[in-house]
């Protein structure tokens, strides 16, 4: 009967080790696909942003291309902008037809 009761206790612990391992797992693969879409969308975000910046050096607008420009490095640098950045957006605008 102690053999018997032990081999259940075993079963019962395996089987909980065994759920646990697998809910771990289905976790991190849920959290590693959240995090996957999470870089999509700052993909989309990021080009949306190269697209408006674009759109705006070519239109005769100053003012919205110089924003349009920092908003655009500051995506591409965690929301910093570097004088490299305001240097290339200066050398953009300046070729800007009016």
């Amino acid at each position: 009967m102690d053999v018997v009761l032990g081999f259940i206790l075993l079963f019962i612990i395996v089987l909980a080790v065994g759920i646990w391992i697998y809910l771990k797992q289905k976790i991190y693969v849920e959290s590693q696909l959240k995090y996957q879409e999470s870089l999509k969308d700052q993909e989309r975000i990021i080009q949306e942003l190269k697209n408006n910046y674009d759109n705006a050096l070519k239109s005769a607008d100053k003012e919205t291309a110089i924003s349009a420009g920092r908003l655009y490095y500051k995506s591409l640098r965690h929301g910093l902008l570097t004088n490299q950045d305001e240097t290339a957006i200066t050398n953009d605008v300046s070729t800007m037809k009016l």
